[in-house]
């Protein structure tokens, strides 16, 4: 008997499910990823960190969009006004990778506007806070829960 014949069928189970279980995990995790990405909008920063632009055009409306949120600084958007846009947030995960999208019916125009890539997504230190601090350890969990010693 070769030493790790009895763990073959183990460790067989393990390579099929573990991708399941991933998506599994992450749709689990779908209301704190999206929060990830909304509070780097709320704070007016792109999925690179940077600030969004365009910077809004009216003056009235900045001075009121800052006395609502001034985490952006004056003039920059947040993207909420409100809040439906924000609340639409979901997960799409497929192809080994995921997705933030919304359902609104002002996502066309606003990634048109400031960039899809720019609104939708995690910045690279939030992408490690999911991958590390979210993802890792449950699918450690699961992966020792087959393994039968």
């Amino acid at each position: 008997m070769a030493v790790l014949e009895k763990y073959d069928r183990q460790i067989e189970q393990i390579q099929r499910g573990l991708e399941n279980e991933a998506y599994k995990i992450l749709a689990e995790l779908q209301k704190e990823i999206v929060k990830l990405n909304t509070d780097k909008l709320m704070q007016g920063l792109t999925t690179q960190g940077t600030k969004l632009k365009p910077d809004y055009r009216n003056e009235r409306y900045k001075r009121a969009k800052n006395r609502a949120n001034p985490l952006p600084g004056f003039g920059t958007p947040d993207l909420k006004l409100t809040g439906k846009f924000h609340a639409n947030f979901y997960l799409v995960a497929k192809n080994k990778k995921f997705e933030i999208l919304s359902s609104d019916e002002k996502t066309g125009i606003i990634s048109q506007k400031y960039g899809k890539d720019n609104v939708f997504g995690l910045t690279v230190e939030d992408n490690k806070i999911v991958n590390y601090q979210m993802l890792e350890p449950r699918l450690m969990k699961w992966v020792l829960s087959k393994i039968k010693i």
